[in-house]
């Protein structure tokens, strides 16, 4: 017998969607009780852009209006910025909104374009996971740095994970 696997889309957004929701509650409870911890609440707030872009891309049954579509990706792509610069305020260092505000209209151009301009799901989809793999790994970029204990262990599996879901995306792409 011949199995396809299957990957059912809606499921899988619907899968990231609750995890992003779930750790942006986290980091919210993270920003409340420990207020010296910087960052917390940018991450907080890019995961919930990204669990609400997600959730509502997999709740969709119908092809949405392409507005719609460049607004989900406009506010995926503001979420993906918000998580770097949350990790930026952790380290003490200046964020960059305009960088933010970047790859949230990166992702919405792209978007419009290979759903208005050039009708390419595939080419959309390309674009839009490259910029997701590029920050996941820009972020985890950010947190292999040298620090001293204990906060290289907890910067280094972070960026563990960063890195990881920059491989993830660019195996997605592929």
């Amino acid at each position: 017998m011949n199995f396809a696997l299957r990957l059912d889309l809606r499921t899988m957004m619907l899968t990231m969607a609750c995890i992003n929701l779930l750790f942006a509650g986290l980091l919210a409870l993270v920003s409340l009780h420990a207020g010296k911890v910087k960052g917390a609440r940018h991450w907080a707030a890019g995961m919930v852009l990204l669990g609400t872009g997600y959730s509502s891309a997999g709740l969709l049954v119908d092809t949405p209006p392409a507005a719609v579509m460049v607004i989900l990706a406009i506010g995926i792509g503001l979420g993906l910025g918000l998580m770097f610069n949350g990790i930026e305020a952790f380290k003490e260092r200046p964020c960059s909104y305009r960088l933010t505000l970047a790859v949230g209209l990166l992702m919405g151009v792209q978007t419009f374009w290979f759903l208005v301009v050039r009708h390419d799901v595939q080419g959309r989809i390309i674009a839009n996971w490259l910029v997701h793999s590029a920050v996941n790994l820009t972020c985890a970029g950010a947190l292999f740095v040298r620090v001293p204990q204990p906060l290289r262990t907890a910067y280094w599996l972070t960026g563990a994970a960063f890195l990881m879901l920059g491989g993830a995306t660019l195996a997605r792409i592929i």
